[in-house]
């Protein structure tokens, strides 16, 4: 049996503690310094002030409101829709804001919890509304081109672009919960910015146009979560 070399073994340490050395050099000198991220009630409060502006501004220059809104929200279900809608897409956007920045799993459940109940009753509602408003008239008036389609997506374009934003400053540990929220609070003023300036209030309608151009940007979203959302 062979003693080891101490000379040999004095090689040894000095590589490992170069190879450390160059290591720990390697990662300070691609720190960044990062400026300090605002609270999640602050931030929620810029996003909504940013996308209301921008809401604003179409409705002022291209799609304005419905006519007789207040007879609308006081007599018919599109009170119930936008209420639903409302809480959907402020505690989505609240639940989005919270989770981007890293959260223990205990309390991803209680961010999750309100969100998800919300999506939920306006998933059941729709679909109610759907299901006899079709079954009454048909899908035959409405199968035609709407410009709520085009209208949907660029209402949520600035939303999602700020949201994506904000993200963009913390770092996840729930990168596609942070996606899902972001795009639950983003699709929820989308349809209110639709059910409040669309003259059509047939729940097939409103399903098919108001729904699917949202769905369809939170799927084509869905493949870039990792580089819309900073996660660790």
């Amino acid at each position: 049996m062979t003693e080891n070399d101490p000379a040999q073994d004095n090689i040894d340490v000095n590589k490992r503690s170069a190879r450390l050395e160059a290591l720990t050099g390697h990662l300070s000198d691609s720190l960044v310094p990062q400026k300090r991220i605002y609270g999640v009630v602050r931030r929620m409060l810029l996003w909504l002030g940013v996308s209301f502006t921008y809401i604003a501004a179409i409705v002022l220059v291209g799609v304005p409101l419905r006519h007789d809104l207040g007879h609308y929200l006081m007599y018919t279900s599109l009170s119930f829709d936008v209420i639903i809608a409302v809480i959907m897409g402020c505690s989505s956007a609240y639940a989005a804001l919270r989770l981007m920045v890293p959260v223990p799993k205990a309390e991803l459940k209680r961010i999750l919890a309100l969100p998800l109940m919300s999506i939920t009753l306006f998933l059941a509602w729709t679909l109610y509304r759907t299901f006899v408003d079709t079954m009454d008239s048909g899908f035959s008036s409405i199968l035609h081109h709407s410009p709520c389609f085009d209208w949907g997506v660029i209402f949520v374009i600035v939303p999602l672009a700020a949201l994506s934003y904000l993200a963009k400053r913390g770092a996840s540990t729930n990168p596609y919960w942070l996606h899902s929220m972001a795009l639950i609070s983003i699709f929820a003023f989308g349809w209110i910015c639709l059910r409040l300036t669309c003259q059509d209030d047939h729940a097939s309608h409103a399903f098919i146009y108001h729904f699917s151009p949202l769905a369809v940007i939170g799927l084509l979203t869905g493949f870039f979560t990792r580089q819309l959302f900073k996660s660790i």
